[in-house]
């Protein structure tokens, strides 16, 4: 008996949407009614693949043509991705550790805080809108803000998320989300603005020019709002967002999914709840950003000088982080 074909579909994925849905589905009923293996390729992303949809087209198109689950095998970056049937073989993202590594680790950061936050988003969501709302509504003056959302790019037009906080969020109000992005893009001082290329093989922050470099402004704010790419559902995909206030010493609050900061501790690192709640973790991204909310509001009403002195409390949590970092380099991957 000759050996069986095996099809390679790839599946773009960002959180809560399939972007090549309709694509996906004919090269899986093709590969199904031909009997061949079936690899999905999420891309080295985190995606989880339940609260996507992934599991329920594969099993709409079992169904039609009789087809074993078992002989489909799903690649993901994301850890916890489970299924009974379908193979996992996860795959840890270590080339979003050494980017950041290798581009940040030699700059030597002296904190000398005028700022309490630092933000920086690239293509939007739902959640990110709305806490970079906030931000800029209520803490613009001590906060260090980029938002690259652009109405006149492709690429910014379809991650934009004011329909996706009515109808997820019940947030019926967006009228200051609205308000925001017009004041957008919102670029760092003397960044220019770059149109994202969708033929590159280049990612949004590895296309950016050296005026948008955003290691220089780490010395000058006290904590960075990080917001992961994945949230939605079962999945821990740790990113160069989180990596980078790592790498450069810097206290985190993450805007990401249930449990991630519980997964993060699982990893070896540590975090800050010694001086904020980070209970916001626990929760479901519908409640969280309430939660996020209050500690951005609690820390704000802090002074430079108790930052400075909160930040001279935290030098071993971040000096643990940052060694911890460079050794998943070192082993290649994490067990």
């Amino acid at each position: 008996m000759g050996n069986i074909a095996t099809n390679k579909i790839r599946i773009y994925t960002t959180d809560g949407i399939i972007w090549n849905e309709n694509q996906a589905i004919i090269d899986l009923v093709y590969s199904m009614s031909i009997s061949e293996e079936i690899t999905i390729d999420l891309n080295a992303e985190g995606v989880c693949c339940d609260s996507v949809g992934i599991y329920n087209l594969l099993e709409q198109c079992s169904n039609k043509f009789d087809y074993d689950l078992s002989r489909i095998s799903i690649h993901t970056s994301n850890q916890l991705e489970r299924h009974d049937e379908v193979n996992i073989i996860y795959q840890f993202p270590i080339h979003l550790v050494k980017n950041v590594v290798d581009e940040y680790h030699n700059i030597a950061i002296k904190k000398n805080l005028n700022k309490h936050f630092g933000v920086f988003v690239g293509r939007g969501n739902p959640l990110r809108l709305y806490l970079n709302t906030i931000l800029n509504l209520d803490h613009r003056d001590i906060t260090i803000q980029s938002y690259r959302f652009n109405i006149n790019d492709d690429y910014y037009r379809n991650n934009i998320g004011l329909e996706l906080l009515m109808t997820c969020y019940n947030i019926s109000d967006i009228s200051q989300e609205s308000l925001f992005l017009s004041k957008c893009p919102m670029l760092l001082n003397g960044a220019t603005e770059v149109k994202y290329r969708m033929d590159s093989d280049l990612n949004l922050s590895q296309q950016l020019d050296n005026t948008n470099k955003i290691h220089q402004y780490y010395n000058n704010f006290f904590v960075e709002i990080v917001h992961e790419s994945f949230y939605t559902g079962n999945t821990f995909f740790p990113t160069e967002k989180i990596w980078r206030p790592m790498i450069l010493k810097t206290p985190f609050i993450v805007q990401g999914p249930q449990w991630y900061l519980k997964h993060l501790k699982e990893m070896g690192f540590k975090t800050f709840d010694r001086w904020w709640d980070e209970g916001y973790s626990e929760d479901p991204p519908t409640h969280a950003i309430s939660e996020i909310k209050k500690v951005i509001d609690f820390l704000s009403k802090k002074s430079i000088t108790e930052l400075t002195h909160m930040y001279f409390e935290m030098t071993d949590i971040l000096e643990h982080n940052y060694d911890t970092l460079i050794e998943l380099t070192k082993n290649g991957k994490y067990e």
